[in-house]
């Protein structure tokens, strides 16, 4: 049986159609419009890694698979290129932050972190290629030093006992361990320069997702990221579960996920200075990501059930719809100072360094 193409929108001045082709596992969208026609071809298979073999064999690329999932579905929409340089950021990313998840000596990750970002300011190649990978791309996409040097900070953090005692100090801590994520995906996606304060707000929606999460098992890693503010609860009562704690601790997840909604919507605002395939690429992420949030509010924020995944099958219909809701963004408005109140003196080594 011959599949037929489907509108599934229509407009006077635009209309999208879908022309799903199973003996490829690929769907086409085409937009059409009187002054031209895009065509966009999405092969499903390569969500498993059965197209760009090459780099599928790359570590990097194997990293994004297996703990970036949600990252590697969106990268589909990338170019080969793009997907590359993404996969080579997440990998350094992902590297920095196990230093901190896995050592078994706290002390012992502070001072390679440390020695890492000592390794960062020289221009010498090191016998780390993890790190000599990352120079590279660094030099590739001239990237400031502030960023990756802002992202080793916020992992440090991770190596001692730290407390989190108000909003400002959260948003800091998500400025540095995923905004700068943002920043640093926007020569990789092609954002103009006026796209970076948004790209910021992308990144820390998407931690405090992570966070809110992670509750549970983050506290089995003596670890908890609500402020004091909000609930005064250390890891092990979040661990021992009483329903006080459950109560206070559910609260605080809805206030958590009621803040990366703000931030979410900020960074839609940062569509606009994204090509067109990118801009995609990143609606999706954003779209799934923004799922897992909903997933938690659906199970009443009950976070010691175990962690919110969101399937495959789910993720094409979040895709479906991000390319949707592109024809509909909202207006291209100026950033909302308040959102980066914490921020200053990085945001003025950023614009120093760019």
């Amino acid at each position: 049986m011959v599949p037929v193409c489907q509108v599934f929108y229509h407009r006077p001045k635009c209309s999208i159609i879908w022309y799903p082709r199973p003996t490829s596992f690929s769907v086409v969208f085409a937009v059409v419009s009187k002054a031209h026609i895009t065509v966009l071809s999405v092969n499903i298979l390569l969500l498993k890694d059965k197209i760009l073999p090459d780099l599928a064999s790359t570590q990097a690329i194997k990293t994004l698979a297996i703990y970036g999932k949600s990252f590697r579905f969106a990268g589909a929409f990338l170019s080969r290129l793009q997907l590359q340089q993404a996969a080579r950021l997440y990998h350094f990313c992902r590297c920095i932050d196990d230093i901190a998840d896995e050592s078994d000596c706290a002390f012992t990750a502070y001072k390679e972190l440390h020695l890492l970002k000592q390794q960062l300011a020289i221009n010498d190649t090191s016998d780390n290629p993890m790190l000599n990978d990352f120079k590279r791309l660094q030099a590739e996409l001239q990237l400031p030093i502030s960023w990756p040097n802002a992202l080793i900070d916020g992992v440090l953090a991770d190596t001692k006992p730290f407390t989190i005692e108000q909003q400002a100090d959260l948003i800091r801590y998500a400025y540095q361990v995923a905004g700068v994520v943002g920043l640093m995906m926007c020569p990789i996606i092609r954002a103009s320069d006026g796209g970076h304060p948004f790209a910021v707000d992308l990144g820390i929606a998407m931690q405090l997702t992570n966070i809110a999460r992670d509750i549970f098992e983050d506290a089995h890693l003596d670890r908890c990221y609500l402020p004091v503010e909000w609930c005064n609860c250390t890891p092990t009562e979040i661990i021992a579960n009483e329903s006080e704690t459950q109560e206070k601790v559910k609260l605080a997840i809805k206030r958590l996920l009621d803040l990366a909604d703000h931030y979410y919507a900020s960074g839609q605002v940062g569509f606009h200075f994204l090509p067109l395939r990118s801009r995609l690429a990143i609606a999706i992420a954003s779209k799934v990501y923004r799922h897992i949030g909903k997933k938690i509010r659906r199970r009443d924020y009950c976070y010691w059930q175990g962690r919110v995944f969101v399937p495959l099958f789910t993720k094409v219909g979040l895709a479906v719809s991000a390319g949707l809701s592109l024809l509909n963004l909202p207006s291209k408005d100026r950033h909302q100072p308040a959102l980066h109140h914490g921020l200053e003196d990085y945001i003025a080594l950023d614009k120093s360094g760019l």
